[in-house]
């Protein structure tokens, strides 16, 4: 037995009456489903769903980033190539990252 959880709600006024001694309306509801990308949005998925999303952007991105990294240095024209700067790169980077995480 699969339940379903109500992720949005819009409510709609018009037609407005002004005869307060009428107690007559129509309510109309309509269901549809949203599509993935809109449950991320909303943050309808579990936590740890959402953990390893996280997780896995996050890696693609420094992988990018590394392959990146890789061809320029592979195919650069200089004799002698700036090095990796690891440390001053991480150092600029990292406490920002931190302080968000711990935040969140």
């Amino acid at each position: 037995h699969k339940t379903k959880r109500i992720v949005q709600t819009n409510v709609i006024y018009d037609e407005f009456d002004k005869d307060f001694t009428s107690d007559d309306y129509e309510l109309h509801v309509k269901f549809y489903p949203l599509n993935y990308q809109e449950l991320i949005i909303k943050f309808a998925f579990s936590r740890n769903l959402f953990l390893l999303l996280f997780a896995q952007i996050g890696t693609a991105t420094v992988v990018v980033a590394m392959v990146y990294w890789v061809v320029t240095r592979l195919t650069t024209n200089l004799e002698n190539p700036p090095p990796l700067r690891l440390y001053g790169f991480l150092s600029i980077i990292i406490p920002p990252a931190f302080l968000g995480f711990i935040l969140g």
